[in-house]
């Protein structure tokens, strides 16, 4: 159960937990128990979202419209430098990203250069995370940030080259901004990889362009999986740690239910949506829009509804639990994706003999791990029984 849940929907549960009645009453009371966990769930979801879940909820503007409120804008002086930010090789966000240049540089509006984060790319030269082709093509000299989580060096070597033109940037998101910094570090991760612990005092773009006195307008992108996969991440393992079988089941499909309650209330895009960002109306998060469905619990879902897992689980209770999709394409571009389910219930045995690596049981499905519990490096005889399952994505409902 979510560690933020109200006491009373605790007590509640436990309540009826204790009461002894038919099968049909029964299954009655457990349903009133996933619908009172799945309340949880969905407010715990809506509070780690935070401001970005009331984002997704609009529609926001399309590309063409972000453009036309940028170019305005840049026309009216309401800004003098524009920043954008993308989620790392997103076509969607890239292909928003060249229709709002593409408009900017036929505006008229004098743009004087273009700086973009570095890529390595194989052989160890070093691209933009964006594409210059658009500005050289327009004869604007284009650069790349040296080092993007400390901008002020470039940034300011890219204001003097822009001279008395709009110096536009490009990187990653959580670099626009400290509102987005702090949404993409903080809110989407956990606490010990918060920025400041690795960046102390190091400043995003638009501080680095405040710094100038530039008001430059922000648009950051962010594609929809990055935070709905993190929290679903930190909703499970609150969620599966330390249950046994009945409460498992409860947990999931709970938790199913109350992240499609949440994730139902999105808006429907087919492309980029811009939203203004409250508080700040310089920053418009882009959201680029993939599959809401919980694909991942459904995919335990099926794993685990059989009796394999009650039997193999028994009395014990989970300890910890891995589950990640792994997704492979063929020379075509055909992709399938598989997520593969490894439940652990924390039993420890001996065996007179033990080789590293995994060793499956005769149904395929239970995995012996053995693993080093000595100081010297040797086998130590031990291996840990490890419930593994795979489900491909073509077989959910």
């Amino acid at each position: 159960m979510a560690q933020n849940s109200a006491s009373g929907d605790s007590g509640f549960i436990q309540g009826l937990s204790a009461v002894s009645v038919s099968p049909g009453v029964a299954r009655a009371a457990r349903r009133m128990k996933v619908n009172v966990k799945a309340e949880a769930y969905a407010a715990e979801l809506r509070k780690l979202l935070g401001w970005y879940g009331r984002a997704d909820a609009e529609t926001g503007l399309d590309a063409a419209a972000m453009s036309r409120v940028a170019v305005q804008g840049l026309k009216k002086g309401t800004y003098d430098g524009v920043i954008f930010g993308e989620s790392h090789g997103n076509k969607t966000e890239q292909a928003a990203a060249r229709l709002i240049i593409g408009d900017i540089l036929a505006s008229g509006v004098k743009v004087g250069d273009f700086m973009s984060e570095a890529t390595q790319v194989q052989g160890g030269k070093p691209e933009g995370l964006y594409s210059a082709a658009q500005f050289a093509q327009a004869g604007i000299p284009a650069g790349l940030f040296a080092n993007q989580f400390n901008p002020e060096p470039d940034v300011a070597r890219g204001l003097k080259a822009a001279g008395a033109g709009l110096l536009v940037t490009y990187t990653g998101a959580a670099h626009t901004c400290p509102m987005m910094r702090d949404l993409i570090y903080q809110t989407f991760k956990e606490s010990d990889l918060h920025w400041e612990k690795y960046f102390p005092g190091r400043p995003t773009v638009a501080q680095s362009f405040a710094r100038h006195h530039k008001h430059p307008i922000i648009m950051a992108m962010v594609e929809e999986s990055d935070p709905l996969d993190w929290i679903q991440y930190l909703l499970r393992q609150d969620a599966f740690k330390d249950v046994g079988v009945a409460e498992f089941r409860e947990n999931l499909q709970a938790l199913e239910k109350g992240w499609n309650e949440v994730t139902g209330g999105f808006a429907a895009r087919q492309g980029e949506g811009f939203i203004q960002a409250p508080g700040q109306p310089n920053l418009y998060l882009g959201i680029a829009p993939t599959d809401r469905r919980p694909l991942a619990l459904e995919a335990l879902d099926r794993a685990t509804a059989g009796p394999a897992f009650a039997a193999w689980l028994g009395s014990q209770k989970i300890q910890n639990l891995s589950l990640g999709p792994q997704t492979t394409c063929d020379a075509a571009g055909s992709c399938s994706t598989t997520y593969q389910i490894y439940i652990y219930n924390g039993t420890n045995q001996s065996l007179p003999a033990c080789a590293y690596g995994p060793v499956k049981d005769k149904d395929g499905g239970v995995i012996k791990q053995c693993f080093d519990t000595s100081s010297s490096g040797g086998i130590s005889g031990q291996y840990e029984d490890i419930f593994a399952r795979a489900v491909p994505a073509s077989v959910l409902p």
